[in-house]
C-alpha cells in the first residue's frame, strides 16, 4: 500500500514537472541567455584577452533553471588581482620563522661536558682554564646573530616578493633588491663560519690544558673584534626587513583599498547594463529570478578559501529598472546578496 501510494505521489510530481517544463520554451530562453551573455561580456570588457598565451581573464557563462531563473557566472579579471595580493602569506612565514631555535646555543651546550670535566680536575691551572671556557660558551651561546640574521633575510625576502606581486616594484627594482639581501646573506653566512671556528679554536684550546691560559687573551681579543664587526651586519639585516615590511604592508593596504573600489566600480557597470540589456531576457517567466554570481569576489571564510559573491535580483525589478520606475543603483540595493 505505502508502495503504491509513493509510486503516486511520484507520478503526480513527475507529472507536474512535465507540465511545468511544456509551459517554457527552454530553446529560446537559452538563445535569450547566449545573447545577453555576450552583451555583459563586451559591456564589462571582460572578452579581452590578455591573459598567458592570450587566455581570455573573465567571461560570462548563463543557464536556466525551470521554476527558478536565469543564472550568470561571471569571471572578472579583479578576482585574480585579489589573488595577487597573497595575503597573509608573509604573516605565515614570520610566524614559522619565530619557531626556529639559536644554533650557538646547542654548539655552546654539546660542550659543556669538556668544561665541567676540566673543571673537576685536581689541577687550579686546569679549573681556572674551565671556569674561563664556560664563561666564554655562555656568551657565544647567548649570541642570537645567527637566528636574526636568517629571520631577517628571510622576512626581507618575503616583503619584497609581496611587493613584486602587488606591482608596486617591477622587475629590475625586484631583482635589486634580492641582490642586496643575497649580499647580506653572504656576509651572514661567512660571520657565522668565523663564529665556529671561535667555538673550535676554543674547544681546542682548553682540552691543552696550561696552553689554554696563554691563548685566553688572544682568544678574547678575537672573540670581541668579531662580536663587533657582527654587530653592524645584524643591525643592517634588521633595518632592511623593517623597511621593506613596511613597505610590504603600506602597499597591500593601498592595493587593497583600489581592489574595494575596483570591485565597487564593476558592480555599479554590471547593474547598469542589466538595466539597459535585461530586456534580452524576455522569457524569463516574470515570478522567476535572474541570479549574478561574481567567482572569487565574495568574503572569504574561516578556511581562507575563496568564495563567490551572489546577487539574486527579482525579475519583476528588472522590469521595473527597465521601464524606468528604478534606476540601477535602486535595483542592486533591492537585491539578495551573499557570500557563498
Amino acid at each position: 500500500m505505502k508502495l503504491r501510494m509513493s509510486l503516486l505521489l511520484f507520478s503526480t510530481f513527475s507529472l507536474g514537472n512535465t507540465l511545468q517544463a511544456q509551459e517554457v520554451d527552454v530553446s529560446v530562453i537559452r538563445e535569450n541567455i547566449t545573447i545577453f551573455s555576450g552583451i555583459l561580456e563586451d559591456a564589462l570588457e571582460l572578452n579581452q584577452s590578455s591573459g598567458l598565451f592570450g587566455m581570455q581573464l573573465g567571461g560570462v557563462q548563463g543557464s536556466y533553471l525551470v521554476g527558478q531563473g536565469a543564472v550568470f557566472e561571471i569571471r572578472t579579471p579583479l578576482a585574480n588581482k585579489r589573488n595577487r595580493a597573497g595575503i597573509g602569506s608573509l604573516n605565515f612565514a614570520m610566524q614559522s620563522l619565530q619557531r626556529r631555535v639559536n644554533p650557538f646555543e646547542s654548539v655552546a651546550r654539546s660542550a659543556q661536558d669538556n668544561s665541567v670535566a676540566l673543571a673537576a680536575s685536581s689541577a687550579d691551572v686546569a679549573e681556572e682554564a674551565g671556569a674561563v671556557y664556560q664563561q666564554m660558551m655562555d656568551r657565544i651561546a647567548n649570541i642570537d646573530y645567527s637566528l636574526v640574521m636568517s629571520t631577517a633575510l628571510q622576512q626581507a625576502s618575503e616583503a619584497a616578493r609581496s611587493l613584486r606581486n602587488l606591482g608596486s616594484v617591477g622587475p629590475e627594482g625586484y631583482d635589486a633588491l634580492q641582490l642586496e639581501i643575497e649580499a647580506l646573506r653572504e656576509a651572514s653566512v661567512q660571520r657565522t663560519a668565523e663564529i665556529r671556528e671561535m667555538v673550535n679554536n676554543l674547544q681546542a684550546s682548553e682540552n691543552e690544558g696550561e696552553g689554554f691560559e696563554v691563548a685566553e687573551s688572544s682568544l678574547q681579543e678575537q672573540f670581541d673584534s668579531l662580536l663587533a664587526a657582527v654587530e653592524p651586519l645584524k643591525l643592517q639585516a634588521l633595518a632592511k626587513a623593517a623597511e621593506l615590511k613596511a613597505q610590504s604592508e603600506q602597499a597591500q593596504a593601498d592595493f587593497l583599498l583600489q581592489l574595494e573600489a575596483d570591485i565597487v566600480d564593476f558592480e555599479h557597470e554590471l547593474f547598469a547594463s542589466l538595466c539597459a540589456y535585461g530586456a534580452t531576457l524576455r522569457e524569463v517567466p516574470e515570478g522567476e529570478k535572474v541570479s549574478l554570481v561574481l567567482t572569487g569576489l565574495g568574503e572569504d571564510d574561516e578556511n581562507s578559501e575563496r568564495a563567490d559573491k551572489i546577487f539574486v535580483v527579482n525579475k519583476l525589478d528588472l522590469n521595473l529598472c527597465q521601464n524606468g520606475d528604478l534606476d540601477a543603483s535602486e535595483l542592486q540595493a533591492k537585491s539578495i546578496v551573499y557570500t557563498y
